[in-house]
């Protein structure tokens, strides 16, 4: 059942080591724009194009369990990239905040905080953004997601790892 998901998202690792590029920099190549754009569509969807459909009330348990999974890999760099240049926090400390006043790449950070929303984290009205009380939480504990994301370098390597040289993933410069 991950198999397929895990696959589709192997491309996104490469991104999300550098989320906070493709969030605060300079527009980003084309095909990183598309693949994001797509990764939150199938998030948004409840990666129904990705998983299969339950069979079995046995299935359909672990198929949510990997469903909190994917949502992690995609929303998990997010908030530490956002918590890093001081959004979450300035979000924190207003009831709410007008989305073009928020530094960055202006569609990246709306995809972005569509992911969040998607959670209950965040309320998008018009051009605004809020947290809610769940964001408020979730945004207290955004350093913490930074130790996860720390290894996505390695797991973006598994192939080397798993059948070739591991100790190139390894070795220090």
């Amino acid at each position: 059942l991950f198999a397929p998901a895990c696959q589709s998202l192997m491309p996104f690792l490469e991104i999300a080591i550098n989320i906070d590029q493709l969030l605060f920099e300079a527009p980003s190549e084309e095909k990183e724009m598309i693949l994001f754009r797509k990764l939150v569509r199938d998030c948004c969807d409840d990666w129904r194009g990705i998983l299969p459909k339950k069979q079995n009330e046995e299935q359909e348990k672990t198929i949510n369990l990997i469903k909190i999974h994917l949502d992690g890999l995609l929303i998990a760099p997010i908030m530490v990239a956002l918590k890093d240049k001081g959004i979450l926090d300035l979000l924190t400390s207003h009831k709410s905040q007008e989305l073009t006043a928020l530094p960055g790449n202006p569609e990246i950070l709306l995809l972005s905080l569509r992911l969040l929303e998607k959670q209950g984290w965040v309320k998008i009205d018009d051009q605004a953004v809020r947290l809610t009380s769940l964001g408020i939480h979730a945004a207290s504990l955004a350093w913490s997601y930074g130790v996860p994301v720390s290894y996505l370098a390695t797991f973006a390597q598994l192939e080397k790892l798993f059948f070739g040289s591991p100790q190139e993933i390894f070795t220090v410069d």
